[in-house]
């Protein structure tokens, strides 16, 4: 879902200044442009500045224990991912775009949007493309063209724009900006859509790039005559009996067959030495997930709920236990459930002023039982909570990738944790979402109060806890493969926590409008340690000259300043 909830909002606010009654866009863009024919045509920018400041997203790892002093490498952890790359401590980043929009009449539109979207710096302010790696700074991230289908009272879209099964609950399934084909419709009081997406295309790439002279060169292999992809299907149906109240069910099915070339040549064997921990490279993976979705505006209460059960098979893994002994017909099934509970009220007309206060919880079960044959660990095909309008937002320590906590990028969910082995995927952002993960209970509230007209403070405050008690590798280092954590060892001290408690999440956005263009953000957000960050940094500092480890809980903070034009 790169950087997707700009573009939501800069939508929002388009449209909500704008009156285009009879001409169908699929994006923002505020310049109109009647041509002389029957096309409109409307332009549009975006500009962000977000300079960000970083403490002890290690909680301590790096400089208050010896390992860290002694061991350049414990800096990993200060390292996440967002959508300008990996970053640490102190980064400009910058995220621009030039939106481009043209339809005639509803009958048929095309969006386009360009973007450039780093970290700053003289090197990449200069350039477009990136010499020392496989991505790029600036180019097309979004195209949505679709035709009118009266017929069946629907549209049809192509291309590759936000796409989401349940982005008004907690994003617990899947959205994301995958290019593949939706369609979207409805009659009466009952509306649809539905969705194929091509997650993964790995055809044409080897896992093992060629590094010459320090770049890395992809090596395109074409013709492999392998089912080497991932592709979504899902659908959702919503039923409104008022006005106000919305019932929904969705399903998607996530078909994942991600086979890696090895640099012998033979696809599907067990990687040799330190690389087995991968497991087998031809895995294929078949989950789904199915629930309903509830939301209702009523008295001022709104009430969002949300239930999602996961199920299917994870086959060919490579991965034993003391359940599943054949390395050659290694099958797991996939049994795990999700979700979201949320109650907002509005004291608006009580205090003359905006004031929305919210309770929920979200959970997501977690994988008990490391020896056997089942994953009973949640994950998302496509989990962002950091875009939700309930606990979500850009600011979020949880959201923005932390590899102690375990949470991958726009995920509040730890599956790049687990109970046994990295290479149990059953989904993920980055394919990388570990069925024997630990879940998580999230418990907590908020509150949203607009003082002014173009003045808004929003807060959040929860409890987190793991669902289940997650496994650390006491190696001298905990080096991520495939960004998840190495399997346990099979030993008395195997590494598993010895507590659930994750910690406590605050965090603080204020927003000042300037003008209906230009709003400012300032952002600032905390993680209290609790003693199961303890127990992982004590696990994960193990040394010769430390073989107790070192635990630490110092709290992450991240503070950050939003200069937004969009227009």
């Amino acid at each position: 879902m790169r950087r997707s909830l700009p573009a939501v909002l800069a939508l929002v606010l388009f449209l909500s200044f704008m009156d285009f009654s009879d001409i169908a866009f699929a994006g923002p863009g505020g310049v109109v442009i009647k041509t002389d024919g029957d096309i409109t045509a409307t332009f549009g920018g975006q500009v962000r500045v977000i300079p960000v400041y970083e403490q002890n997203w290690d909680f301590g790892i790096s400089d208050k224990t010896l390992f860290g002093k002694t061991n350049p490498s414990a800096r990993i952890f200060l390292n996440h991912l967002n959508e300008a790359g990996v970053v640490c401590c102190g980064y400009i980043r910058s995220e621009d775009r030039l939106y481009f929009n043209f339809a005639k009449g509803d009958l048929w539109d095309v969006y386009m949007a360009l973007e450039f979207d780093d970290v700053l710096s003289s090197r990449t302010v200069d350039r477009s493309n990136q010499t020392q790696g496989d991505f790029n700074s600036f180019g097309l991230e979004r195209l949505n063209a679709s035709i009118k289908l009266p017929w069946i009272s629907s549209r049809l879209h192509a291309g590759w724009d936000i796409y989401a099964v349940d982005l008004d609950t907690a994003l617990l399934v899947y959205g994301d900006d995958d290019p593949g084909f939706w369609l979207k419709g409805g009659v009466a009081n009952v509306d649809w859509q539905f969705g194929y997406h091509k997650k993964d295309e790995v055809n044409r790439a080897r896992m093992f790039p060629a590094v010459v002279s320090g770049a890395v060169v992809r090596n395109a292999v074409t013709n492999t005559s392998y089912d080497n992809d991932r592709d979504i299907y899902s659908a959702r149906i919503n039923f409104s009996p008022t006005k106000d109240v919305k019932l929904g069910l969705l399903y998607t099915f996530d078909h994942m067959a991600m086979r890696f070339l090895l640099p012998t040549g033979d696809p599907c064997r067990l990687l040799p030495g330190p690389l087995s921990v991968i497991g087998n490279p031809c895995p294929k993976v078949n989950s789904h997930h199915i629930g309903p979705v509830v939301t209702a505006n009523v008295a001022g209460f709104k009430f969002t709920g949300q239930y999602v059960y996961q199920f299917g098979e994870a086959r060919n893994t490579g991965i034993t236990n003391a359940a599943v002994t054949d390395i050659n017909n290694a099958n797991y099934d996939i049994d795990a459930q999700a979700f979201l509970l949320d109650l907002a009220y509005d004291l608006t007309p009580f205090v003359g002023f905006r004031l929305v206060p919210h309770v929920g919880v979200l959970y997501a079960s977690g994988d008990d039982n490391p020896r056997d044959d089942k994953l009973q660990g949640y994950v998302g095909n496509v989990d962002g909570q950091r875009f939700t309008p309930i606990f979500g937002g850009e600011n979020t320590i949880l959201a923005d990738f932390n590899i102690v906590v375990g949470t991958n990028l726009y995920s509040f969910i730890p599956n790049l944790r687990g109970n046994q082995h990295a290479g149990l995927v059953t989904g993920g952002l980055l394919s990388n979402g570990r069925g024997d993960s630990p879940g998580l209970m999230l418990v907590g509230g908020g509150v949203t109060v607009a003082p002014l007209a173009n003045l808004v403070y929003r807060t959040n405050a929860y409890y987190l806890r793991y669902d289940e008690k997650p496994c650390v590798n006491p190696a001298v280092v905990e080096i991520p493969v495939l960004t998840a954590p190495l399997p346990c060892p099979a030993s008395p001290n195997s590494g598993f926590v010895n507590s659930k408690e994750v910690g406590v999440g605050w965090d603080n956005e204020v927003m000042v409008w300037l003008d209906k263009n230009f709003v400012v953000k300032g952002q600032f957000s905390f993680l209290f340690p609790g003693d199961a960050v303890r127990d992982i940094t004590t696990i994960t500092t193990r040394i010769a000259a430390s073989p107790g480890g070192q635990g630490v809980d110092e709290t992450a903070i991240r503070l950050a300043l939003e200069l937004l034009w969009n227009f």
